[in-house]
């Protein structure tokens, strides 16, 4: 008897060691401080932490590389994305790994030098949206003769580590999302400025709905009573809030070399309307809003936009078009993202933005007299037209917390100037133009993407796959604007999405949602551009990203 239980005792001994075995590549996670193992063997011992912070998720890399016993030297690095694909914003926040100052496409972080042994960390962030952190690490090596060799780690050690939020993480991401929920009601102030009215101006455009159920991009036109127009000026004008004005940024200048705009990056936003007649009204909408569409006046007054990241958003509805043209809307957004200094420091970033010269055209909400904006608080999410036709666009982005001092991109010492603004979401008719500021030559899928000069009655978009005619049959009436648009189809839903040599993805994310895309390298702190749509579909978004448009 007791030999059966000493043999059954070794049997279940040799399990134990066999199971250890086939579980050694797993990651171990220290339930006291969230820290997850993720590599750990005789050249190195790297764990990762995350940690809420603010509206984010702060990702802690340590890592311990152990000395060779070779008479070699090591050097570690460490690549992050959201995505095995390599996909997802990540930001670097702090540590002891640099990417290359020179090599744009590098997309590791070094150590920048060999030793025997070091220890040292790197600090990345995500937004509160990310349920997981994918590190790639690897080790190179140097001998006493200067010759170095790639690619140490081999198999498990070098494959993608997929590091998931533990359980008490995802309990404070939680509680913070509910906290920025409570800050997003009372997060604008506006201001009036009522001046003597002109002559109302008119426009005669012409609307033009899709032919088809498909063919509508971006909004189904909705002729419900709520499309309707208030047939009367009488709203209170006292919806308006009086408040400080919006300021510029000041002189002080931080250098920078590179931009970064935020999907989780939700601003407290101030809006300034400069109007001759008080003909507007503002409705702030909190991040808890329904999400929906913008089919009706109503629905823009109430409904958070189905298409932007999770924060509230502004609406500024214009009563009728007096004056429409001499109306000035200033918005200081006090959190976009963040930008690389000259000194290779990331610091957090808000941006200023003025818009004028507005042009109308009919066709939204069956209206031929309201029209109207609606900005979400996160920047990168950009807005939402009604009645717009077009219209200038100027930012310049200021340090968070410190509005003297505005961001200058360019190169300084060895750090080059990676700083693009990118335009996505351009279907058929929507269009961005430079105007002003150093804006390099613009890049761009020219497979999905034209630069075009539109006409008083240009109108595309009606039909899928027709652009090219209805381009063709409508340029006429005066020259207006040239402008970069897609000239294929930009799909709403993976279902739709059959023919990627005549459409595109658009929703962020999505593989082919940079098709539809124009990326511009920036220089200097103000940046000017003409923006709007000669599309048929109800509605148009407009959404903003950075860096190049294949990201």
């Amino acid at each position: 008897m007791a030999k059966r239980l000493i043999n059954a005792c070794a049997v279940l001994l040799i399990l134990l060691m066999q199971l250890q075995g086939l579980w050694g590549s797993t990651q171990t996670v220290n339930a006291a401080d969230n820290a997850v193992t993720i590599v750990d063997d005789e050249s190195a011992r790297v764990t990762v932490t995350p940690t809420v912070v603010d509206d984010r998720i702060d990702w802690q890399i340590d890592f311990d590389r152990h000395d060779p016993a070779d008479h070699t030297t090591r050097a570690i690095r460490i690549r992050v994305a959201q995505a095995e694909n390599g996909t997802g914003t990540v930001v670097r926040r702090d540590g002891d790994l640099e990417q290359s100052k020179t090599d744009a496409d590098d997309e590791w972080y070094h150590e920048d030098e060999y030793s025997k042994d070091a220890q040292g960390k790197l600090v990345v962030s995500t937004d509160l949206d990310a349920t997981q952190l994918v590190v790639w690490v690897q080790l190179d090596g140097q001998d006493m003769g200067g010759t170095v060799t790639k690619d140490l780690l081999q198999e498990t050690a070098a494959d993608p580590h997929t590091v998931t939020l533990p359980v008490a993480v995802q309990d404070q991401v939680a509680e913070a999302k509910e906290t920025a929920a409570a800050k997003e009601s009372p997060d604008v102030t506006t201001t009036t400025d009522v001046s003597a009215p002109e002559l109302t101006e008119t426009d005669g455009d012409a609307a033009v709905v899709p032919a088809d159920e498909d063919a509508d991009a971006e909004e189904p036109v909705t002729a419900d009573a709520d499309a309707k127009e208030p047939e009367t000026d009488t709203m209170d004008a006292d919806t308006n809030e009086a408040t400080a004005k919006v300021d510029p940024p000041g002189n002080a200048v931080l250098e920078a070399t590179n931009l970064r705009l935020l999907a989780n990056a939700s601003a407290d936003l101030k809006v300034d309307v400069t109007s001759q007649t008080n003909n507007y009204d503002i409705k702030v909408k909190s991040s808890t809003a329904t999400s929906g569409g913008y089919g009706s006046q109503t629905a823009m007054e109430t409904n958070r936009y189905r298409e932007y990241a999770t924060a509230g958003s502004t609406a500024v509805i214009f009563r009728n078009r007096t004056g429409a043209g001499n109306v000035n809307l200033t918005l200081e957004y006090d959190y976009v993202g963040t930008v690389m200094d000259s000194h290779g420091q990331i610091v957090d970033i808000g941006a200023y933005v003025k818009i004028d010269n507005i042009t109308n055209h009919n066709g939204d909400w069956n209206s031929n007299r309201v029209y109207a904006f609606d900005f979400s608080h996160n920047f990168y999410s950009g807005l939402v037209l009604a009645n717009v036709r077009s219209f200038d666009w100027e930012v310049t982005f200021f340090v968070k917390g410190d509005k003297n001092t505005r961001v200058e991109f360019g190169s300084y010492g060895d750090l080059l100037n990676q700083a693009q603004l990118t335009f996505t979401s351009l279907n058929p008719g929507e269009f961005v133009n430079p105007l002003s500021g150093g804006t390099a030559e613009p890049e761009f899928d020219s497979h999905h993407v034209s630069h075009r000069q539109f006409y008083a009655n240009t109108r595309v978009g009606v039909t899928k796959g027709n652009f090219e005619n209805e381009y063709q049959n409508t340029s006429t009436g005066a020259k207006e604007t040239m402008g970069y648009t897609s000239h294929t189809w930009g799909e709403w839903t993976p279902a739709s999405y059959t023919n990627p040599d005549k459409e595109w993805e658009d929703w962020s994310g999505a593989a082919t949602f940079a098709k539809g895309a124009v990326a511009l390298s920036i220089t200097g702190s103000t940046f000017k551009f003409k923006r709007g749509t000669y599309g048929a579909s109800t509605n148009a978004w407009l959404a903003l990203s950075s860096g190049s448009r294949e990201l």
